[in-house]
C-alpha cells in the first residue's frame, strides 16, 4: 500500500531533508512539500494523503489551523507535527486540534523514518521532553483522595475526554491482546478506520501507547477490565 504524505516546513534544507527521507523508502511518496500556510492549505485540498509533517511557525499563518483543516478533508489522516516550539500551550494545542504525534526538531534521518514508521502503525510518537509536559498536563487534571490514590477531577477535560462507543470497543480488543487487523476484522472496520480510533482514543487520553491509554481509561473509570 503506497502512503502518501505532505510536508510544510518552511526552511529549505530541512524540507529538503524530510524529502529525501521519505523519497528513500518503498512504498513512501511525496503528495507535497511546501512553506507556507496558504500553499498548505491549497495542497491538502487538492491531493489526498495519508501523512501530514507539520511545521508550527511558518511565515504567514498558524501551523495548527492546518490540523482540522487536514482532517476535515481525510479523517483518517495521521498529523506528526515537527517543530522548535515544545512550550506547553503548542503542545496541548496540538493534541486538542488532533495531533497523532509531537517531535522537536533536530532528529536524524533514520529516527525521522523510524517515528514515521511507527506513527503508521497507529502509534503516537513523542519526543521525550514532550511526552512529560503532556503528563505534566494530566497530573494537573488530578487531586490526591484521603486514601493516597488518584482520582480524576470533574473537569471540562475528564467529561471531555469519554470515549464514543466504538473507541470504546476498540480498546477493550486491544486490552485483550488483538491487533489493529484483528481489531478491523472483528469490528468489521478498515485498517485505517481502527487506526483513526486509535488516534482519537490517544489525543482524548493525553497518552501514546496502549499501554497508556488502558491504564489512564482504567484510572479514569472509563475502562472496566474486571
Amino acid at each position: 500500500m503506497e502512503i502518501k504524505i505532505g510536508i510544510v516546513e518552511d526552511d529549505p534544507r530541512t524540507l529538503s531533508r524530510f524529502v529525501s527521507t521519505i523519497q528513500s523508502r518503498a512504498n513512501w511518496s511525496i503528495a507535497f512539500a511546501c512553506g507556507k500556510w496558504h500553499e498548505a492549505r491549497h495542497a491538502i485540498s487538492q491531493d489526498s494523503i495519508n501523512v501530514l509533517l507539520l511545521d508550527l511557525g511558518l511565515p504567514d499563518g498558524d501551523g495548527i489551523d492546518l490540523i482540522p483543516w487536514t482532517l476535515a478533508h481525510y479523517p483518517s489522516c495521521q498529523v506528526l507535527i515537527i517543530s522548535v516550539f515544545g512550550d506547553e500551550d503548542n503542545v496541548i494545542r496540538c493534541v486538542e486540534a488532533g495531533a497523532s504525534g509531537y517531535l522537536l526538531k533536530g532528529q536524524g534521518d533514520d529516527e525521522l523514518a523510524e517515528h514515521l514508521e511507527d506513527l503508521m502503525d497507529g502509534g503516537s510518537p513523542m519526543s521525550p521532553q514532550i511526552a512529560r509536559r503532556v503528563l505534566t498536563q494530566l497530573r494537573d487534571y488530578t487531586t490526591p483522595n484521603r486514601f493516597g490514590n488518584t482520582t480524576f477531577e470533574q473537569k471540562s477535560f475528564v467529561s471531555g475526554s469519554l470515549l464514543t462507543s466504538k473507541e470504546l470497543l476498540v480498546l477493550k480488543d486491544l486490552t485483550i491482546g488483538y491487533t489493529y487487523g484483528e481489531v478491523a476484522e472483528l469490528r468489521q472496520m478498515s485498517l485505517n478506520t481502527v487506526r483513526h480510533h486509535v488516534k482519537s482514543i490517544y489525543s482524548k487520553l493525553y497518552v501514546n501507547s496502549r499501554t497508556q491509554a488502558i491504564n489512564t481509561a482504567t484510572r479514569m473509570g472509563i475502562l472496566d477490565l474486571k
